[in-house]
């Protein structure tokens, strides 16, 4: 049957003559603003937006990501305010946190590379499809002047020229991990990938 729902007034098709509403967000709008005493206005204690909510929910936060901001925060109060890096002799800055190769950055709740968050930071946008490289061959570096774009290909085949013709004849015939050769010589995996498929070449 042909009804008209109660809270938009949108003609829906019912299969039940009790059906007030045309969809379930229809439903809960209804139902809270059948019951508005429940909910008050409220600051959010993390961004400040002025918002209404009930007491109980998210306790006093706008957002779902206004609370793991603030729980960020709490977790790690000892932290604020201290640099990031570390400025080294080479002029590289070396990034702090994290125990990876090439360490993330989380901003608004958001992790990316931290190399491309400087990089981002200081000369803007990476273009589409373009690789953030490190002139300075220390993938924890963060310092801008450092930082170029280059192509996917070419940036491999500059990682590539680290490795000797005697180092490519052991990775190709040997069975171990890509992560594994790429820690003893020095490179990514994708480099070590790249080397066994014959996609680059020593210098």
């Amino acid at each position: 049957m042909r009804k008209v729902c109660e809270r938009c007034e949108a003609t829906f098709d019912a299969r039940r003559n009790d059906r007030r509403y045309c969809s379930k967000s229809c439903s809960s709008k209804a139902r809270w603003a059948a019951e508005p005493s429940k909910r008050v206005e409220m600051t959010c204690p993390q961004c400040g937006t002025v918002h209404r909510s009930l007491p109980s929910q998210r306790k006093g936060y706008c957002s779902s990501r206004c609370v793991t901001l603030h729980q960020q925060n709490r977790r790690r109060p000892d932290k604020a305010g201290e640099p990031l890096w570390d400025v080294a002799d080479s002029g590289c800055w070396v990034w702090r946190g994290g125990s990876t190769r090439y360490p993330s950055h989380r901003v608004a709740g958001d992790a990316k590379g931290a190399h491309i968050w400087s990089y981002e930071t200081h000369h803007g946008s990476v273009p589409k499809g373009m690789h953030v490289h490190h002139a300075c061959e220390n993938t924890r570096c963060v310092n801008p002047d450092h930082l170029e774009v280059r192509a996917p290909v070419k940036h491999i085949r500059d990682h590539s020229r680290k490795l000797t013709d005697v180092q490519l004849v052991v990775i190709r015939s040997s069975s171990e991990k890509g992560v594994v050769l790429a820690k003893a010589f020095g490179v990514s995996p994708a480099t070590i990938s790249a080397a066994r498929l014959g996609r680059t070449f020593a210098d």
